[in-house]
This record gives structure tokens, sequence and C-alpha cells, in this order.
């Protein structure tokens, strides 16, 4: 969600972009996207980027490839959110039908198929289930998570599991990925925890994002256990 002020530059990049883009001019475009990238950072420019594809066959059949990194990872995000939207709308559950992983973006078979009666580009194949498919929604555990025996001052020792495990966990419940319902505690947690280490971190997005994209669930869980060990660094140095 862009305010008034955010809508206003975004036209203007369209605007300094399109005559460029209509006279299919690639060094002049390409000299326009350095400069609107520069001048209005990743966000602004990927937006406006965006409809420039939707609205331009010569953008939208040019490579991302000379995009600056940043911008052609957040450009791809929107793409992918604008998907998720849609699947969300039709009422499927983001996370048994639709993956964004390093292997690539994946549909389930319903999904597939409701793209496909929308009008958007035929996706990559359907899948009968997501459920090998990049990390598991349904009790997500970062890889870095270790368990351990700890004495607690009890007689035994007791189970324990480290802050990566901890992040993972609250995540789970902020989800509803193991109660089947989000906790909202849970949620409210996350939302005042990262802003001490990314305060400039979107952590709704962030969150919704998420539920199907496996680089952000695993950006949103180091986000939240670095401010967990911060939290408990701070209490120790008291």
């Amino acid at each position: 969600m862009t305010n008034s002020s955010e809508q206003l530059k975004i036209q203007a990049i369209i605007k300094r972009l399109t005559p460029l883009a209509d006279r299919q001019d690639k060094v002049a475009f390409e000299s326009g996207v350095a400069e609107a990238h520069k001048r209005y950072g990743k966000k602004l420019f990927a937006a406006a980027f965006k409809e420039l594809v939707e609205n331009n066959d010569w953008v939208s059949s040019v490579s991302l490839s000379w995009l600056p990194q940043d911008t052609q990872e957040e450009f791809l995000s929107q793409a992918n959110e604008m998907v998720a939207k849609e699947l969300i709308k039709s009422g499927l559950r983001i996370e048994d039908h639709f993956r964004v992983s390093d292997n690539g973006i994946a549909f389930s078979n319903e999904a597939a198929r409701f793209l496909a009666s929308t009008g958007f580009p035929t996706p990559i194949p359907g899948n009968d289930s997501l459920m090998s498919l990049g990390l598991s929604r349904s009790s997500f555990v970062h890889p870095l998570t270790e368990q351990s025996l700890s004495d607690f001052g009890g007689k035994e020792l007791e189970p324990s599991i480290n802050s990566w495990g901890v992040a993972s966990l609250l995540i789970n419940f902020a989800m509803g990925w193991i109660d089947d319902e989000p906790t909202e505690k849970a949620r409210e947690s996350i939302l005042s925890s990262i802003p001490t280490v990314a305060p400039t971190v979107d952590v709704s997005r962030l969150m919704e994002r998420s539920r199907y994209d496996d680089r952000a669930l695993l950006r949103l869980c180091g986000l939240l256990q670095e401010a967990f060990d911060n939290s408990a660094n701070k209490a120790k140095n008291k």
C-alpha cells in the first residue's frame, strides 16, 4: 500500500520512462532506469516498473537481467504477492497451494487451474501436494534449531531449544501452523520484536510473504532470532 506522496513519485518514474519505452530505446531506457532507481529507491522503482510491464509490451518483453539485483528481487516479490493475493481471494489456503523456494515457483493443481481460468499466463504444471517442496508450513523448524538438556534448578535435566527454535515456534503459532488458528499474542510479539533490530522492515508484509516464500520465512526467523539474542544480552549486562 502506497501513500499519496509515494504514488506521485511512482507516476513520475512512469512518466519519465514511458517515452523511452515507446521509442524502444534500450540504451536510454537503461540509463533512465539507473537514474530512477538511484533517486527513488528499489521499492518505489519496482512498483513503477510493475505498472510499465503491465502496460507496455516492449518493457514486458525485455529481460530483467540488467536491472539492479535488489530491484529484480523487489519486482519479483511484488509479482509473487500479486499471484498470492489472487489465490487467497479464491479461498485457497496459500501455504498449501503456492510455494516460492530455491527450486523456483510451484503451484498445486487447484492453484494452477484457478490461475489459468483468470487469464494468467499458464504457470508451471501443478502438483498433487507441496508438502515436500521447500520449507514445511505444517511445523516450521529453522535449520539452525538445536535441542539440548539444560539444568533449570530441578532434580533432572530438562529439554530446551536455542533461540532459533524459539523463533521458529513463535512463527508457527503466529501463522496458525500448529493450532490451525493464528495466535494474536505471538503475532504481536513478532511485530514488536523485529523493529528493535530492523526498524525499516515492513514486518506485516514479511510475515504475509513468509506464508509461501521460503526466503522470506528464513529472513523473518533470522530477524526474530536476532531480536531475541539482543534482548537476552541486554538482560545479562544489566
